[in-house]
């Protein structure tokens, strides 16, 4: 591992107190994947709103451990809208679950600064099924969707269900979990405007996405669930 690194685009996906005045960051960086780092005195700098989720910076580290030695820190903060904070709540929480420290990833620090600039631009159901698509065939985790697990066209009106691990299996008759062969290919080339492929995809991510979380509770899904009963 590097034992030196300046100028290093990142964002902060978590952060937490250490000691009486530190914080150590969970970051998304640019060249180097998910890095850990503690920020010394981060607390007590007047700075301090540089160390939260959402603001786009420029780090430098030192070290040769696991953890990292933050050396330098530049914010350009990303205004986002107050109902993006929970869906990037979530979907920094799902990058650390899936991800592991210093696993370079390349292309997913640009997919996730899309997703920021997004907010509150697009659709938002709409982004964040985007973006765990791309998280998903970045780790190599994202099955195929438009053949079926033996390679075969699907055939458009035939109900196929989906083993998150092996792919789509044709099946005799349609299932609760099963989906006509048209709508898992709209749903590999990503036709989310069509409601019927936005309801595939929530539910078809979210099965792939647990499969690898094995078992794995999300904060960010308990806390929007105990939101939603309180709203209604």
């Amino acid at each position: 591992m590097t034992a030196r690194v300046d100028d290093q685009p990142a964002f902060i996906l978590h952060r937490r107190d250490y000691s009486n005045s530190s914080l150590i960051l969970e970051l998304l960086t640019a060249d180097h994947g998910r890095v850990g780092v503690l920020a010394k005195g981060a607390r007590r700098r007047k700075d301090v709103g540089s160390f939260q989720p959402g603001c786009r910076l420029s780090v430098g580290w030192r070290g040769q451990g696991e953890l990292k030695t933050l050396s330098a820190i530049e914010s350009r903060h990303i205004p986002l809208p107050p109902d993006c904070y929970l869906p990037l709540f979530y979907v920094n929480e799902l990058l650390i679950a899936l991800t592991v420290r210093f696993d370079p990833l390349p292309g997913l620090f640009a997919h996730y600064q899309h997703l920021l600039l997004s907010f509150g631009r697009d659709d938002l159901q709409t982004a964040l099924r985007g973006f765990e698509i791309e998280l998903l065939e970045v780790l190599g985790l994202m099955p195929v969707l438009d053949r079926d697990r033996a390679g075969a066209e699907l055939a458009p009106q035939a109900d196929y269900v989906l083993d998150p691990a092996g792919g789509l299996s044709r099946c005799a008759e349609p299932r609760p979990d099963s989906a006509p062969g048209r709508l898992w290919c709209s749903l590999a080339a990503r036709h989310f405007e069509v409601p019927e492929v936005r309801d595939l995809a929530r539910r078809a991510l979210r099965q792939i996405i647990d499969s690898n979380l094995a078992g794995r509770e999300l904060q960010s899904r308990s806390l929007f669930l105990q939101l939603t009963r309180r709203d209604r």
